[in-house]
């Protein structure tokens, strides 16, 4: 059994850095009322990762964190392990 790590330590551990820039629209999430924001990040061994993140406007403008964009792409992920698409919509609220 691996033990699990908090996601302030995973941070640490890899040196992951963050670099934002605003822009106006997310190909990925069309919603005019959020902040989009072109963001990379970067590990210690230098690999790179660049995606959009959206953050809802009641934020005004501040930049995303670290740790919000991990964890929502970790939240990403978990979503793909249902089996189904009605076990998905079940566990997020939606019927």
């Amino acid at each position: 059994m691996t033990e699990l790590q908090s996601l302030a330590d995973f941070i640490a551990e890899h040196r992951i850095t963050i670099t934002s820039e605003a822009v106006d629209n997310n190909p990925n999430m069309p919603d005019p009322y959020m902040d989009h924001w072109k963001v990379r990040l970067r590990n210690k061994s230098g690999r790179r990762m660049t995606i959009y993140f959206s953050k809802g406007e009641g934020h005004r403008g501040a930049e995303p964190t670290i740790e919000e964009v991990l964890s929502c792409l970790a939240d990403d992920c978990f979503g793909l392990e249902y089996e189904s698409f009605s076990d998905w919509c079940s566990e997020f609220g939606y019927d």
